[in-house]
């Protein structure tokens, strides 16, 4: 019985999840500026901004700065700060019947779990501070390179508050009153802004790892790029949090000029992002001193 009233469950909210998830479509974009300080250290800064929600909406303000140390040719270390001004997009929570004990009531026909209806937070701002620290390794074949990084991150939430509005009772059959539809289901009650519902503070430890190869065109100063990159927590057994494909390219406009042009693919559960999948068009700026 526990084992099929969790699996009903599980249906239930992957097909909730369906409902509310997106792919959406964004730009990101960034400023960067890199420094020599010897030939085995560097120290670098930057600025990105992101718009998402079909390229709508600014989802994201960072701003970072760290050092490089590149001991050997094919190894460089890094470490840095980011302080992250980012928004998260309306979100909705499932609610279902349950009794004192907080256990589902399953309908007694259907014996699935019976839908309440939705807490839907609206979108809100918060600030993040990230540190990280990362091992890159290149080898060099031909007119190839091809590297592996390793990430480890360090973020910390502040907390924030954001509005909630309730759609309570689903409509039954036989009921001619006014309705409000959310996620394809009608209910009774609707209650707008009806309280301020406070994001806690955390913190969050990630493992990114990052495979790229790059190509560099004879007599050209044009560098094309492939990357795949995984993320996953650490703090939760290694789960698998999201994966990132881009494909792009480096143009060298001037010998320390260089612009990016790129297309991002994103997916995954992603507890920060919970957008479904992603396109993005990237745009940078990079120039080395």
């Amino acid at each position: 019985m526990i084992l099929k009233r969790n699996l009903a469950l599980l249906l239930l909210l992957c097909g909730a999840g369906t409902a509310v998830a997106q792919s959406d479509f964004g730009i990101w974009t960034g400023v960067s500026a890199e420094k020599a300080i010897s030939k085995k250290i560097s120290v670098e800064a930057g600025v990105e901004m992101r718009l998402e929600d079909n390229a709508t909406q600014p989802t994201r303000w960072d701003f970072s700065a760290g050092v490089g140390y590149k001991p050997w040719k094919f190894l460089k270390f890094g470490a840095g700060y980011t302080f992250i001004h980012d928004r998260s997009l309306e979100e909705a929570k499932a609610k279902y019947k349950t009794d004192d004990d907080d256990n589902l009531i399953l309908h007694p026909i259907t014996g699935q779990p019976q839908l309440t209806g939705y807490n839907v937070d609206h979108g809100f701002w918060r600030n993040k501070h990230r540190a990280y620290f990362d091992v890159t390794g290149k080898v060099a074949w031909g007119r190839f390179t091809f590297s592996l990084r390793e990430r480890y991150l360090f973020t910390h939430y502040n907390e924030a508050t954001c509005l909630r509005d309730k759609y309570r009772t689903p409509v039954q059959p036989g009921y001619t009153g006014e309705t409000y539809t959310y996620a394809g289901t009608e209910f009774i009650t609707y209650s707008p802004n009806d309280e301020e519902d406070v994001k806690a503070a955390k913190n969050r430890h990630l493992l990114r790892s990052r495979v790229q190869v790059e190509y560099n065109i004879k007599g050209l100063p044009l560098n094309p790029y492939a990357s795949y990159e995984v993320t996953n927590d650490l703090g939760d057994a290694l789960r698998y949090d999201k994966s990132r494909v881009v494909v792009g390219v480096d143009w060298k406009i001037r010998k320390k000029h260089v612009i990016g042009l790129g297309y991002l693919f994103q997916t995954g559960p992603d507890d920060d992002d919970g957008r479904g999948t992603l396109h993005a068009v990237k745009v940078d700026y990079k120039i080395k001193f």
